[in-house]
């Protein structure tokens, strides 16, 4: 009898082993069977944006960040041809070169060991492009071209020793009637409608070089009979220009 009752314990014993075994082997695919990642953005500027990837279970991992409206690549795509990372620990990257004011998506993909990949999508908005400080004009002149809507503003002055000379070419009805440039906002144009100033004849001289302008508004105002204005324009090599007058103008009185 105690033969027997020994025979059967070692049987149960094995029996207990093999399926913890079993169970063991089957918890590990199970667990190497999903890999997870995660994106976190951490800061974004006008041109760039940082963030961290954190992933699990992942035998390989990249990245890729992608404008907002272009195409989302695939997470396999994303492997083969992204920006490899080390899927051991959390990392850290920023992607400078960025436009500002721009959707962005930031797509992190992985690989487990059974082939399995995923992948997370994190969207970020680069900031505006921070305003350049004016630069603040001394002198003003201006003339109306005979009996036309077409007035004539020189700006000047000298600022951290450059030069500066402002030439506008606005159009503007109701100087017809009043002798002097209104108020309001003036956009740039091709054109001559009243409420803009021209972008072939309006221009920029700084020292020795001259700047068209491709975009921007001037903001006219009148108070105790000076004027104020503030240029707000793009340059056509891509900067952004600002400047401000407040004051009469020679040969153009506020009547």
């Amino acid at each position: 009898m105690l033969r027997i009752k020994v025979k059967r314990n070692v049987l149960l014993a094995a029996a207990v082993a093999f399926a913890a075994s079993c169970l063991c082997g089957c918890v590990d695919d199970a667990v190497s069977a999903v890999p997870e990642v995660k994106i976190e953005i951490v800061e974004v500027t006008p041109a760039a944006v940082t963030f961290t990837i954190k992933s699990s279970d992942a035998l390989e991992g990249a990245y890729v960040v992608v404008e907002d409206g272009k195409d989302i690549p695939s997470a396999a795509d994303v492997l083969t041809e992204g920006t490899a990372i080390d899927v051991s620990v959390p990392v850290t990257e920023t992607v400078e070169g960025l436009s500002p004011s721009t959707k962005y998506h930031v797509i992190a993909a992985v690989a487990g060991e059974n082939g399995q990949v995923v992948f997370d999508d994190a969207e970020a908005e680069t900031l505006e492009e921070p305003a350049p400080a004016p630069v603040v004009l001394e002198r003003g002149s201006g003339r109306i071209y005979g009996t036309s809507n077409n007035v004539g503003v020189t700006l000047r002055g000298v600022v951290d020793g450059i030069d500066y000379e402002l030439s506008l070419d606005l159009y503007d009805d109701s100087c017809r009637q009043t002798g002097y440039l209104g108020a309001g906002t003036y956009e740039l144009s091709s054109g001559s409608a009243s409420g803009s100033f021209n972008s072939e004849y309006s221009y920029l001289q700084m020292d020795n070089d001259q700047h068209k302008f491709t975009s921007g508004t001037l903001e006219v105002k009148i108070a105790d009979k000076e004027y104020s204005f503030v240029l707000d324009v793009m340059l056509e090599n891509g900067e952004r220009f600002i400047a401000t007058y407040d004051g009469e103008l020679e040969d153009l009185p506020i009547k």
